[in-house]
């Protein structure tokens, strides 16, 4: 089998997309919920050109004017971009429950800070009908806001344990999801690339014509793929052996049953080459996964950790 590199043009998996993909994961735990995540430009669905083996023929473009080679990294975009609002759509969620748990703890703590007020007035009343009006009512003020001022720190204390138990709770699920993104991501990938082969009936040839943009002056070329895949590929209008006519001269489309549409193999005299969707997505995606990782965050030393430490010894201190 042929690696990588031959199969698939440089810009849809070099390492600005691995790179990529690193940085995702390290935004999914640390960026505050709607802040803007990488891949937003559209410089982040091109890589640099593809290496050159001789003298290329020029990249041929679609009826809308789009060059071929950017279909396919224009694909993993808006798949990364999905992914990317599903982990946002989290965050967000996680944060208002942390927002609408705060408004009720305040809620109670004041509700309990007039009833303390309260009591501890009726009380001094009482009081000070034994013992002196004066006496019994200014006994009752302290009293009751002692009641008051204990109760508050007490509704503080549990506010700050429900913060920690939020963000600890939020960090575990970002960390659990983190594994699933990549894969979430490729099947996404996976999906929409097939339905283009459905919709567009020119997306083979493209992808074909992609494969062996670098080959050059080959004694035969034979590809295998699907029957109704060779039907679109046979026809006049799809001029697959016009395309390749720099590559070799003689180009043959053989259909084999059983082959998805999806899938493609072709065959030189020295190399058989893959260039079926779900190939080229798994090679991407164990690229992906081999890249190196981002350091590891969670640590009691990051600034952000002693930042929600501090944040809460001053909840417990007020």
């Amino acid at each position: 089998m042929r690696s990588l590199s031959k199969v698939i043009k440089s810009y849809e998996y070099d390492s600005s997309a691995v790179r990529h993909i690193a940085v995702v994961r390290d935004w999914t735990a640390d960026s505050p919920p709607g802040a803007a995540g990488p891949g937003d430009g559209a410089e982040e669905a091109r890589g640099l050109p593809a290496a050159q083996a001789g003298p290329q023929a020029p990249e041929a473009e679609d009826p809308g004017g789009v060059p071929e080679g950017e279909r396919c990294g224009a694909v993993l975009q808006k798949a990364f971009r999905s992914a990317r609002q599903i982990v946002e759509a989290a965050q967000n969620y996680r944060a208002q429950q942390v927002a609408a748990a705060r408004r009720e703890i305040a809620k109670e703590a004041a509700d309990e800070k007039r009833r303390g007020y309260s009591e501890g007035y009726a009380e001094g009343l009482r009081q000070g009908k034994q013992a002196g009006f004066a006496a019994g009512t200014q006994q009752g003020l302290q009293e009751g806001r002692k009641q008051a001022a204990a109760d508050n720190r007490r509704k503080l204390e549990e506010l700050g344990a429900m913060i920690e138990a939020v963000e600890k709770s939020k960090t575990r699920i970002l960390q659990k999801f983190e594994g699933d993104l990549q894969e979430l991501a490729f099947a996404m990938a996976r999906s929409i690339l097939k339905k283009e082969l459905e919709i567009d009936k020119r997306a083979m040839r493209s992808i074909i014509v992609g494969a062996m943009d670098t080959y050059r002056n080959q004694e035969w070329v034979r590809i295998y793929v699907s029957d109704n895949t060779a039907n679109i590929l046979l026809k006049a209008d799809g001029g697959i052996v016009k395309a390749l006519k720099e590559v070799s001269d003689n180009v043959k489309v053989v259909a084999s049953k059983g082959m998805d549409d999806s899938g493609c193999i072709i065959e030189l005299p020295d190399q058989v080459i893959d260039a079926g969707i779900d190939t080229q997505l798994n090679k991407i995606r164990d690229a992906v996964r081999s890249a190196p990782q981002p350091e590891s965050r969670a640590g009691p030393g990051r600034p952000g950790a002693e930042k929600r430490q501090s944040a809460a010894k001053g909840v417990h201190a007020g």
